[in-house]
């Protein structure tokens, strides 16, 4: 091969390297003229986590009852003429339940009126001969043994006044039993008669409860019952309304602990002026038995639902997901039991854009 020959030849040999270097001092040249991408950043709102007192709680189940219920009953015999009452209807205090035939009671009453006005003038003309036997004595014109029997029948006559006095009171109360009234307000449960029937003493005519105040009755279990007391607050909810929830005050707590079940009963009042809540609905109740200083967050910054709850927390510029172990809800905030500490920012009502590392505007 000539001198020409292997000059073409190695020519042709170096053209692709060549080429190759000059394609990537090419690509770095670009590369060193484009600016960096610049990561992605998300504007977010936030809020300090703070600490506060709050209440140690323990779960308890617990049933609503009356604060008073009363069956009321007949106190006379009597035939029912009229009830003004349905179920469910509210009633006054005092309030006709009903009405019994009180013709009887009526002419009872007019007799023994007559009988006190007959005895009354019985015993005044027995004064007066009393008063004349006194003179009589005097000037000895009776003996001692006639002034004696005088005096004893001036008393009897006087006791026999008294006597027809108290019939004439026991008419006039069986007159007013003929008429069943509420003993106090509330609602009437159940009407037991209806007109016609025939009633005697101790039958019962109408149920009624006071749904005004409820009383919450508790079972406590002996672990916690040193720690209950009177004046505790309870916080509860019933399957009738799941998203509401309602307070209460512990007032009478029993003396003993029940020897089947181990446990203690207390009863909370209950305020349902409102008339949402009923006797005989369960509930759940978290009963405050201390206090402890602990996190807490709003419930804008949480996200999920037990027990997979997360929170993202502002750390150097970049959001940080937690996983967060929720206590009791207080309005519009949560206690936090772990996952978030006093001081730390959490960033309220996250966005899907928002992801763990991403950096915070």
């Amino acid at each position: 091969m000539n001198a020409h020959s292997r000059l073409r030849s190695l020519g042709f040999g170096f053209l692709p390297v060549v080429l190759a270097g000059a394609a990537v001092a090419c690509a770095q040249a670009n590369a060193a003229e484009k600016p960096a991408a610049r990561s992605e950043e998300v504007s977010v709102t936030t809020v300090d986590v703070v600490e506060k007192v709050v209440p140690t709680t323990v779960t308890v189940t617990g049933t609503l009852v009356a604060n008073r219920e009363s069956e009321v009953a007949a106190d006379a015999s009597g035939r029912v003429v009229m009830t003004n009452v349905e179920r469910g209807e509210f009633v006054a205090a005092g309030s006709v339940l009903a009405r019994l035939d009180s013709r009887g009671a009526s002419l009872s009453r007019s007799a023994a009126a007559a009988e006190v006005a007959a005895q009354r003038a019985q015993s005044a003309n027995a004064k007066l001969d009393c008063e004349r036997a006194d003179k009589l004595f005097t000037v000895n014109a009776i003996t001692k043994a006639e002034l004696d029997r005088i005096h004893a029948g001036c008393e009897a006559s006087d006791s026999t006044a008294l006597a027809a006095v108290a019939r004439q009171q026991m008419a006039e109360k069986s007159l007013g039993d003929a008429v069943i009234r509420a003993p106090f307000a509330g609602v009437v449960v159940e009407r037991a008669v209806d007109v016609g029937e025939y009633v005697s003493p101790g039958r019962r005519i109408a149920t009624v409860v006071d749904v005004q105040k409820l009383r919450l009755e508790l079972t406590i279990p002996e672990s916690g019952a040193a720690a209950v007391k009177a004046g505790s607050r309870v916080e509860f909810r019933v399957r009738a309304f799941d998203k509401q929830t309602f307070g209460a005050e512990v007032k009478y707590v029993g003396p003993v602990l029940r020897r089947a079940t181990h446990d203690l009963v207390v009863e909370a009042l209950v305020d349902n002026s409102g008339g949402q809540l009923r006797p005989g609905m369960f509930a759940e109740a978290d009963l405050a038995v201390a206090e402890q200083k602990l996190p807490v967050a709003p419930r804008s910054a949480l996200v999920g639902h037990a027990p997979s709850v997360h929170a993202f927390v502002v750390k150097g510029g970049v959001a940080e997901e937690r996983v967060v172990m929720l206590g009791a809800e207080h309005g519009d905030t949560v206690t936090v039991l772990d996952g978030l500490q006093a001081g730390e920012r959490v960033v309220t009502n996250p966005t899907d854009e928002l992801r763990d590392g991403v950096r915070i505007k």
